[in-house]
């Protein structure tokens, strides 16, 4: 299990081609089968990130609100848990936080968002807290 305060590995996300480069230390074979959770899985980067992922050899718990996208990914690597949360609703963000911290989780990757149609220094925090309801009142320590 990762220590308080020691740092998630590192992912390097080209925009170009979605690609993910894995520390080195996690793709030798004695990391193998480590645990992954992936919010955003259904689409774009989540979902790459997630198959390449399983592919490294990992257990990855594949959260996102689209059922049918999430059996589709399933299918595609049988190391792939998915998990049904839309993140915006506050419910499924305890519900999610519950089944995540019963297992031990090696890999976090938090991709699940939305994009704001304005620079964040001229967004307001209305328009902040309806993009993210169920994280924008959190504070952190």
């Amino acid at each position: 299990m990762r220590a308080r305060g020691e740092p998630f590995p590192k992912f390097i996300l080209v925009t170009r081609r979605v690609e993910v480069s894995i520390k080195r230390s996690i793709r030798n074979k004695a990391c193998r089968m480590k645990t992954a959770a992936v919010t955003g899985a259904s689409k774009g980067i989540g979902r790459a990130v997630a198959l390449k992922l399983a592919r490294e050899g990992f257990r990855v718990i594949a959260i996102a609100r689209d059922a049918a996208a999430l059996a589709s990914l399933a299918k595609e690597a049988e190391s792939v848990t998915p998990f049904e949360a839309d993140l915006a609703d506050a419910a499924a963000v305890g519900r999610v936080a519950d089944h995540l911290t019963a297992r031990e989780i090696d890999v976090l990757v938090n991709n699940a968002g939305i994009a704001m149609s304005a620079p964040i220094h001229k967004t307001s925090d209305a328009t902040t807290r309806a993009s993210w309801p169920s994280t924008s009142r959190r504070r952190s320590c």
